[in-house]
């Protein structure tokens, strides 16, 4: 390698550690004005497979097939909820 590559270098590698560093942005005052309305969604939303969610499904109590129950209305909704018995453990 030749000096000049050498000094070449040697500046490049100085003048990006003393002169880089974080950019911010200028802090100034903005004003802005909007406006939105919410409307209630009160229609029922099926459940979907979480791997394919243009699939609907239908959750099925294991202990109570029958009950076709639609669960709650609305965009956030509890469809089924599973039952746990964990009965009495010692603690070690």
């Amino acid at each position: 390698m030749s000096r000049s590559f050498f000094i070449r270098m040697v500046f490049i590698v100085i003048s990006l550690l003393f002169t880089s560093g974080p950019a911010f942005a200028r802090d100034a005052p903005r004003e802005s004005n909007g406006k939105i309305k919410f409307s209630i969604d009160s229609a029922p939303t099926n459940p979907v497979d979480p791997e394919d969610p243009a699939t609907d499904v239908r959750p099925i109590n294991p202990t109570n097939p029958d009950n076709t129950s639609s669960g709650t209305n609305g965009p956030l909704s509890i469809d089924y909820v599973s039952s746990f018995q964990l009965m009495f453990q010692k603690r070690s």
